[in-house]
């Protein structure tokens, strides 16, 4: 795309800068980085992206029409190299619904469409009253986006929450005679984490989203209603011009049942929420990168690195001898080389160390106490210069203590039983600081409020259930989609929905493999095995139970395997893959595509790993015993203390509120204070994802009726992912508590299927009092306040104690 963009600026006679750059980034960032993609792009939906990015129409117009010379130059030059495939699936007998044959061409496509035009109905496009919400303090800055409710060309500054994208402003008109300022007035850098800290995606990345990927031009919803050239406006019917199209129907609300080449994909921006690309979560402004890069880097410091990655990866006969523990992971290591590089650069641009004279031992000069004083420096400077949080810094010093492993494992000599590296003092006093870091951390909290990319449960499902409304085959005029983007649909709602029923770190998502750790047995059933080395915790689980896939998604899973797929042409035999097909999702990848995915419908950026302390959360809030939490700690691969410790987020209110209402029942006062009790406690709700589902008036929706009329045409509470994750892990963790599993199951059930009903006041009722942050909320009844109390006063009364220590 460089080379592209820098024709298509000469052709125009402008000189190639930082804002065209920003351009090229924009690209790659959502997936437009082949020559093929952007020529698939209509004209429609070119406009709409102009507008979206404040981005010149001309320029967007002559990098489509290089691309398709481009493109047509290479089928005349030679034909297209083939897809990679994947195992096939043998037959099946679930009773699923049966969709067409595989066709993965065009021509076959529209073989299916319908003789006669599709009978006029209701507006899909939302109403200015169902789209107005009232902001709550909780709910990230955003700009008006093309499909929100402002409707206006005006851009609010955002951020997202990296700290990098900066100011911008758009407009409607972009594609006028003169070449006016346009896009972000700062260097537009997505995609990088918190302080240079590297993809911290992979199991604990919580703070490492940013702005990318969000599947643009599938009909009225990628371009929404957009200015045309001619003055008029254009939602995806295809009528274009000043002419006034007519209503398009409404596309069907539950589509489980219905082929795929038979559903028509709703208006991808529905909800006016927008894309969600300048959506920051924190108010840090983006400082200068300081970071040692690849091309700066001497010869001998780069051997010097590759062997310490040697080093972490199988280890060394000295390393062994000092019991040092199993070898580290690539992604592990790679963020260990990034933080290494920090530390360079910093020793390089800030301390005045000559590039000739930079390495490892610049950091640590030796194994004695005093080797230390830099790294101290070093991380004071984070601190206070740079402001990265004790969270970042902490990991930061876990990769300095292992290249001090590195440098100094051959001066260790411990007796059998000790710690490794006991005897060399530099380590000590690394992992004594590094245990300091980690006690502020556990009290200090995360930099992003968990309420801003928070959604209970219940609306989580509903979340899928929308996605799954958009992995259809024809737009919503009944034309057929371009197959990649509707690969793409199908792509986002497994992800989503495997994370529904399986709740587990995203790194199994992005090593799913057909045959290998997706399996689908002789009954018809999928399940993920694991050995040992595929998940974090295997060397101290072992190999896991089978994490059971809902059968409810077979049939998305398995058009997706058989015929979807194949259009994305995958170079590898992962099951999820980038648009082109190159490589596998990476971890920054697939948190980018799954955040955009829930803030466009929810109004939330929730990240793939915050979906375990949703369930974890839900589950600890009263709908699961204590075998089954038990149970569901070893399904998810972490301990009953971890899950208490880490993934439930409820507040100390919430956790100690069934220990209010028993003192209350036990001290003779009835029931007003187990009432209060509840009261304080359950309340967390509303202001922190209680309406995060159609992400307007969310803590208001349930204090009255002015709220609740606020939130009309908010995400609906939908049936139509009957997930029940705890009862599946009571039977894989071999808990033999049927009562039990059937009690989770039926609670499950009951969250899930919640009649469908106008506002995100079905969704809160729905979900229990969870969200990370209290509110006002209606107080339970009196019975229920009581089983509450003599179900969980002992566990709740534990870890009440243990959340106040």
């Amino acid at each position: 795309m460089d080379a592209v963009v820098r024709a298509a600026v000469a052709r125009m006679g402008r000189a190639f800068g930082p804002k065209e750059q920003a351009l090229v980034e924009l690209l790659n960032d959502n997936y437009y980085d082949t020559v093929q993609s952007v020529v698939e792009l209509r004209e429609e939906e070119t406009a709409g992206l102009a507008k979206e990015w404040g981005v010149p129409l001309r320029l967007l117009k002559e990098v489509r029409a290089l691309c398709s010379l481009a493109a047509t130059a290479t089928t005349a030059a030679a034909p297209m190299a083939p897809a990679t495939a994947i195992p096939a699936i043998p037959a099946t007998t679930s009773s699923t619904a049966t969709g067409p044959g595989p066709e993965p061409k065009q021509v076959q496509l529209q073989r299916l469409l319908p003789a006669t035009a599709p009978e006029p109905g209701a507006s899909p496009f939302p109403s200015a009253a169902s789209t107005t919400s009232s902001p709550s303090t909780a709910t990230p800055r955003t700009r008006s986006r093309r499909g929100s409710p402002a409707g206006s060309g005006r851009e609010e500054d955002g951020e997202d929450d990296d700290g990098s994208g900066g100011e911008g402003r758009g407009g409607e008109g972009q594609d006028r005679g003169d070449e006016e300022p346009w896009g972000a007035a700062g260097e537009v850098d997505e995609g990088e984490g918190e302080e240079e800290q590297g993809d911290w995606a992979e199991e604990e990345g919580e703070e490492a989203e940013a702005a990318g990927e969000d599947e643009q031009g599938s009909g009225g919803g990628g371009a929404g209603r957009v200015r045309g050239e001619g003055g008029g406006s254009d939602d995806g019917s295809g009528t274009g011009g000043g002419r006034r199209a007519a209503a398009l129907p409404e596309p069907a609300p539950d589509v489980v049942g219905i082929p795929i080449m038979e559903r028509r994909c709703p208006d991808k921006f529905r909800f006016g929420h927008g894309s969600g690309r300048a959506v920051r979560l924190t108010e840090r402004k983006r400082k200068e990168p300081y970071s040692l890069k690849p091309a700066d880097t001497p010869p001998a410091l780069a051997a010097e690195l590759r062997a310490f990655e040697l080093f972490c990866l199988h280890g060394s006969w000295e390393a062994a001898q000092a019991a040092a523990g199993e070898p580290l992971r690539k992604t592990t290591v790679a963020n260990h080389v990034q933080c290494l590089r920090q530390a360079l650069g910093w020793l390089h641009g800030v301390e005045g160390v000559p590039l000739a004279e930079l390495g490892l031992r610049s950091l640590l000069p030796g194994p004695q106490r005093s080797g230390a004083r830099r790294v101290h420096a070093f991380l004071i400077w984070l601190e206070t210069e740079r402001g990265v949080c004790k969270r970042s810094v902490s990991r930061t010093l876990g990769a300095i203590i292992a290249a001090a492993k590195f440098l100094f494992h051959e001066d260790s000599r411990v007796s059998e039983g000790d710690k490794p590296y006991s005897d060399v003092e530099v380590i000590k006093t690394l992992r004594s600081m590094y245990m300091t870091y980690e006690r502020h951390t556990r009290v200090s909290g995360h930099v992003v409020d968990a309420a801003s990319k928070w959604l209970d449960w219940p609306q989580y499902l509903a979340l899928v259930a929308e996605l799954r409304r958009e992995a259809a085959g024809l737009k919503l005029n009944g034309k057929p989609r371009a197959p990649a983007e509707v690969a793409m649909s199908l792509q986002a709602y497994l992800i989503a929905a495997i994370l529904a029923c399986v709740p587990d770190r995203q790194r199994t998502l992005r090593e799913l493999q057909v045959g290998r750790t997706l399996v689908k047995d002789a009954a018809g059933t999928w399940f993920i095995r694991h050995g040992h080395a595929d998940y974090k915790t295997g060397g101290t689980y072992g190999e896991r139970p089978p994490l059971v896939i809902e059968p409810g998604i077979y049939y998305e899973l398995e058009e997706f395997i058989g015929t979807w797929r194949a259009h994305l042409q995958p170079k590898h035999d992962f099951l999820f893959t980038k648009r082109d097909g190159s490589a596998p999702l990476s971890a920054a990848e697939l948190g980018r595509s799954f955040s955009l995915h829930a803030f466009r419908l929810t109004g939330r950026k929730v990240n793939p790993h915050m979906v375990r302390d949703m369930i974890v959360t839900y589950a600890r809030s009263g709908h699961a015993t204590e075998h089954e939490l038990e149970a569901l700690a070893v399904y998810m691969g972490h301990s009953l203390a971890e899950q208490r410790g880490t993934y439930d987020r409820r507040t100390k209110a919430q956790k100690v509120a069934p220990a209010l209402g028993l003192l209350a029942k036990i001290s003779g006062g009835g029931g007003g204070g187990a009432g209060a009790g509840a009261g304080a406690g359950g309340g967390g709700g509303g202001a922190g994802g209680g309406g995060v589902a159609g992400g307007v008036g969310a803590g208001k929706a349930a204090a009255g009726p002015a709220g609740a009329a606020k939130a009309a045409g908010a995400l609906p509470a939908v049936a139509a992912v009957p997930l029940a994750p705890i009862a599946a892990a009571t039977a894989g963790a071999g808990v033999q508590s049927k009562p039990a599993a059937g009690r989770a199951s039926k609670l499950l059930g009951k969250a899930a299927a919640q009649p469908a009903a106008p506002g995100p006041t079905a969704a809160a009722a729905a979900a229990p009092a969870v969200a990370p942050e209290p509110a006002a909320a209606a107080k339970p009844s009196r019975a229920r306040r009581t089983g509450r109390a003599k179900a969980g006063s002992s566990s709740a009364g534990e870890e009440g104690i243990t959340a106040s220590r």
